[in-house]
């Protein structure tokens, strides 16, 4: 999974998704440019498969490997 951090995101806030990620036991690799900071997620976590979500499945709140899809990072 990629996460793509707000643009200019505090580091506070990259910190504690990093958190978030690593407490459902997955790792975290980061990569840090000027503006924005993207996070790659790897690991297994008991997940079998991980599917693309669109905007109506974002919407309904569902979820997938104990993630739930948020905004607003």
């Amino acid at each position: 999974m990629i996460i793509s951090m707000k643009l200019h995101a505090k580091r506070e806030e990259i910190d504690e998704v990093r958190k978030q990620v690593e407490h459902f036991g997955y790792k975290v690799h980061s990569i840090e440019g000027e503006e924005r900071v993207v996070i790659g997620v790897v690991g297994g976590g008991g997940c079998d498969r991980v599917h693309g979500i669109d905007r109506s499945h974002a919407a309904s709140g569902q979820t997938w490997c104990g993630f739930r899809r948020r905004t607003n990072l």
